[in-house]
């Protein structure tokens, strides 16, 4: 049984002359194509619509529709308007042959027929057509791919945005442990490239701050309230810091160790700024909290600690305990914030205008002594403090040199001058006691700053 694709092709031949027909169908069935016959255009219309040949021999001239209208309706159809038409026509006019092609004819053969010029149009037109079918084909195979594609794309982009939002969530909540800005100092992207044991040695300020008076405030609290409680004070102290290009590296109860990368400046803005938050900041009882803050720079490094399951970041340097005993200080000279000689040095004069020598220490360890300033740029009595800076130092040079009847009176003069000086109130108290005990053995007006713990 032959096949229709044993055929070089399929054919449909339409003519109303029975000749025409047959010298046709025998001459295209001898070339090897399968021949389908019609006798006018409406048998045309049906068999190409049915059949869906390779190549439509059509008369021009029939009775009832003739060979240019049947050629319309074939185009103006769907299934049909890719089928090749060839006319078969007497007519040798060129306005006829032109009307043809206008109508989407794609050749003519003129009667009386040449059998062999025929094949060869038949055959081409017919190779035209598989090669056209094939092209259709293998574009509806791209189109489709492509439209494949573009889904697989388009769910691969909806995948990769909201992998996208999740690792910005994951991203964000990984830095409220370990800080951007830390990452960036290390210099990785994201926290995915942190390695236990990473580390950079770099410049920077370091700062500490404690509640003045903690023990006492949280006295009688549940551990709920106690943690409410210094989440709310949290919530003060972290923006001063962070809006000022520093960031948290360690909270440790009420203690909180803040570094700044960038200026020394930006400390000193951090500390004023953190002493404003708290104005209206108060305890169980109403009464308002205060702080003490330490600061200090220098070389440090930075790096990540802990076991290959379970790190964090940390600062190694002296800086970091010379800076939490500057914050305990504090509360030995009654003051809100304390600053290192060194760190002060780097301070332009506006900034440093706020500050004041108030003692020469020397901390554990250390085979130098440092002298250590007031910053009171945020004290109400900053005023009284800036114009009595002079007075006061003199007192203090006097002191540590143990000439204690001028300390006194030095002293008592800014007290005078601003009684709410409580320092000054305390060095006058002080060089009055050496003054009627005397100085002790070794006196050199240096204090040892104890070790903490």
């Amino acid at each position: 049984m032959t096949t229709q694709s044993d055929y070089r092709g399929v054919v449909l031949i339409v003519d109303d002359t029975p000749t025409n027909l047959e010298v046709l169908f025998e001459a295209l069935s001898a070339d090897g194509f399968k021949v389908l016959v019609a006798v006018d255009g409406e048998g045309a219309l049906e068999q190409a619509v049915l059949t869906r040949p390779d190549v439509i021999l059509l008369d021009v001239m029939m009775p009832d529709i003739d060979g240019f209208e049947t050629c319309r309706r074939l185009k103006g159809h769907a299934e049909t308007q890719d089928i090749p038409v060839i006319f078969m026509t007497a007519l040798s006019e060129t306005v006829d042959k032109v009307r043809g092609f206008e109508l989407g004819a794609v050749d003519y053969i003129t009667k009386p027929f040449q059998q062999k010029e025929v094949s060869v149009r038949v055959s081409t037109h017919v190779n035209m057509r598989k090669l056209q079918l094939q092209l259709h084909a293998a574009n509806r195979k791209l189109e489709q791919a492509n439209e494949y594609l573009e889904q697989r794309v388009a769910e691969r982009m909806v995948d990769l945005a909201e992998a996208n939002v999740r690792l910005r969530q994951v991203n964000r909540a990984f830095s409220r442990f370990v800080p951007r800005a830390f990452l960036d100092l290390l210099g990785h992207d994201d926290i995915t490239q942190i390695r236990l044991g990473d580390q950079v040695e770099t410049e920077a300020t370091l700062m500490f701050v404690g509640i003045r008076g903690f023990s006492r405030k949280t006295t009688g609290m549940s551990p709920g309230a106690r943690l409410d409680f210094l989440n709310r004070y949290m919530a003060c102290v972290a923006p001063a810091i962070t809006e000022h290009h520093g960031f948290i590296d360690k909270y440790e109860g009420d203690a909180v160790m803040a570094l700044f990368p960038e200026e020394t400046a930006d400390a000193v803005h951090a500390a004023d700024a953190i002493h404003q938050a708290l104005v209206d900041f108060v305890d169980k009882d109403g009464d308002h909290v205060r702080v003490g803050i330490g600061l200090h720079c220098g070389q440090m490094l930075l790096g990540t600690v802990g076991a290959p399951d379970r790190f964090e970041s940390t600062v190694i340097s002296e800086v970091v305990d010379c800076t939490a005993k500057l914050e305990r200080l504090t509360k030995r000279y009654a003051v809100k914030t304390l600053l290192s000689g060194p760190m002060r040095e780097l301070l332009d004069e506006d900034l440093r205008r706020w500050t004041r020598k108030i003692a020469q220490v020397r901390f554990d360890q250390s085979k130098h002594n440092m002298d250590i300033y007031e910053l009171f740029s945020s004290d109400p009595a900053r005023d009284q403090k800036l114009s009595t800076r002079p007075l006061f130092e003199q007192g203090l040079a006097a002191y540590e040199a143990s000439n204690f009847t001028q300390a006194c009176e030095a002293f008592a003069a800014v007290y005078e001058l601003n009684p709410h000086d409580t320092l000054a109130q305390r060095l006058h108290r002080r060089a009055q006691k050496l003054l009627g005990e005397g100085a002790p053995p070794g006196w050199s007006g240096v204090y040892q700053v104890p070790s903490i713990g």
